[in-house]
C-alpha cells in the first residue's frame, strides 16, 4: 500500500472523529443551554441543589414540564404521599391528568401527567397544593415534587380496576 491510498482513508477517519465530536459537545451545549437559560434543567437543579450530570440528564430524559420545592434532610416523602393520596384520586387517570407518581432517586416526589393533556402550569399548581399542605401538616416545608409528561400512549379505562384500592375510591 503507498502513501497515496492511505491519506484518503486517513481523511475519512479524520472527518468522522470530528463529526462525531461536533454531536457530542452540541448535546451538551443543549443540555448546558437549557440549565443557563433558566429552562427545565435549572428548575430541577433549584429543587436537587447538588444533583449529577446522568441524575440531571436522566431526570430531563422524562420530558419535565415543572417543578416545586426543595430536597432536604428528614422528608418523609411516603407519609407525604400515603397524606395525600386521598386528595389527589380527582387527579387520577382516567378522569384527571395524573398518570402515576412515586418517589425518585434524588429524593423528590414524581409525578407523571398525560402527554396528552394541556400545558398549564394550574394545573400542577393546584397539584402541587395538595401535596404540599400535606407536606406542611408533616412538618416538611416545600416539599420537592417534579412534574413530566409520560410518552405513555392513552390507556382502556378497564385498567383503573388493577389499581389499589385507596386509588379506586370509596367501596374497595
Amino acid at each position: 500500500m503507498d502513501q497515496g491510498s492511505k491519506a484518503p482513508a486517513f481523511l475519512v477517519a479524520a472527518l468522522a472523529v470530528i463529526l462525531v465530536s461536533i454531536g457530542a459537545a452540541s448535546i451538551y451545549a443543549d443540555l448546558t443551554a437549557d440549565v443557563e437559560a433558566g429552562g427545565a434543567g435549572a428548575a430541577v437543579r433549584e429543587v436537587v441543589p447538588g444533583i449529577g450530570e446522568d441524575d440531571l440528564e436522566r431526570i430531563l430524559a422524562c420530558d419535565v414540564c415543572a417543578a416545586y420545592g426543595r430536597v432536604g434532610e428528614g422528608q418523609d416523602l411516603l407519609a407525604i404521599l400515603r397524606a395525600a393520596g386521598p386528595d389527589l384520586e380527582t387527579y387520577l387517570y382516567p378522569d384527571g391528568p395524573v398518570y402515576c407518581y412515586g418517589i425518585t432517586y434524588p429524593g423528590c416526589i414524581q409525578i407523571f401527567l398525560d402527554g396528552e393533556a394541556p400545558d398549564n402550569h394550574s394545573t400542577t399548581d393546584a397539584i402541587y397544593q395538595v401535596i404540599d399542605c400535606h407536606g406542611r401538616d408533616l412538618g416538611v416545608s416545600g416539599t420537592p415534587v417534579i412534574f413530566a409528561r409520560t410518552p405513555f400512549p392513552a390507556r382502556p379505562a378497564v385498567e383503573e380496576t388493577f389499581s389499589p384500592p385507596w386509588m379506586r375510591g370509596k367501596g374497595a
